[in-house]
């Protein structure tokens, strides 16, 4: 028996695994052990839907996303992506738009502990606690401006993340500049991707875990793993741990991408352009 640092950097078998980010290779990992009959083709769709930055969650219930509330995603296969919601980041008169982290993935017998990583979760206006508070509420009035947005939030929100995550400005707009602050300030407490896609994925068996034990969403985290000397496919049945270096902020490869270029204008900066002509005349 040996101890390995990272259940990532384990050569438990000689198959290949080619995925530089965490996430995807332990979905592809667990698959391969648990399900040998299981295609190339089957692994590698799953591990990609495991790099989705985003979760689109449209049926979450009403008032239900409060922070440390767990949530779920299931793969094929048994393997389930679990995480925590953490904090609201906005929202627009249709949905809201929660930061969050995926904290450790699962499958039939297997449990892989993550660093805990970068997540976004959207879920509709009506499941927003009314004990949260928006972030962009005014001290001068008591009330957001958010409801007045006239671009989707979502994806004002990706426009930033890809900002933080990848250095990519090319799609930035007015209303997207304001989520930069929060998104890297959450960045101190959670790990960005090393890849990632920037979209939000609605994928079926997406769920709010409500009224569960936060502890679902955050269990604790083993603090060394003993694992079987020599190569082998079949995972030992035990508590596992990526515990590999925080990935360079900023440096994260974008494998694909729901932005659109912005128009010359935004909605909302047309607007106010419009209501200053009028006051000149």
């Amino acid at each position: 028996m040996s101890y390995s640092s990272s259940i990532c950097a384990h050569g438990l078998c000689s198959h290949s695994l080619p995925y530089l980010d965490c996430a995807k290779r332990n979905v592809a990992r667990i698959i391969h052990s648990e399900n040998p009959e299981a295609t190339d083709i089957d692994i590698t769709v799953n591990a990609s839907i495991a790099s989705h930055l985003a979760w689109d969650i449209p049926d979450a219930p009403e008032q239900s996303a409060i922070p440390g509330v767990p949530v779920y995603r299931c793969l094929q296969y048994g393997v389930v992506l679990r995480g925590v919601v953490c904090t609201l980041l906005g929202h627009d008169a249709l949905h809201a738009v929660y930061l969050g982290a995926l904290t450790y993935i699962t499958g039939r017998t297997s449990r892989i502990h993550l660093p805990y990583r970068l997540l976004l979760l959207r879920v509709p206006a009506t499941s927003r606690s009314p004990s949260q508070d928006c972030p962009w509420v005014s001290p001068e009035t008591g009330l957001c401006d958010c409801n007045d947005l006239t671009t989707d939030i979502a994806s004002q929100v990706l426009r930033a993340t890809r900002f933080v995550l990848a250095g990519a400005a090319d799609s930035m707009t007015t209303t997207a500049q304001r989520f930069i602050p929060p998104v890297a300030s959450f960045l101190n407490n959670v790990d960005p991707p090393a890849q990632f896609v920037n979209t939000f994925s609605e994928v079926p068996g997406t769920r709010l875990l409500v009224g569960a034990d936060p502890s679902v969403g955050c269990p604790p985290r083993p603090a060394s793993t003993r694992l079987p000397f020599g190569p082998q496919c079949k995972l030992p049945p035990v508590e596992l741990v990526c515990c590999c270096p925080r990935p360079r902020l900023g440096a994260a490869g974008m494998l694909g991408d729901d932005v659109q270029p912005p128009l010359a204008y935004e909605p909302q900066e047309l607007d106010e352009e419009e209501e200053d002509d009028e006051k000149d005349t």
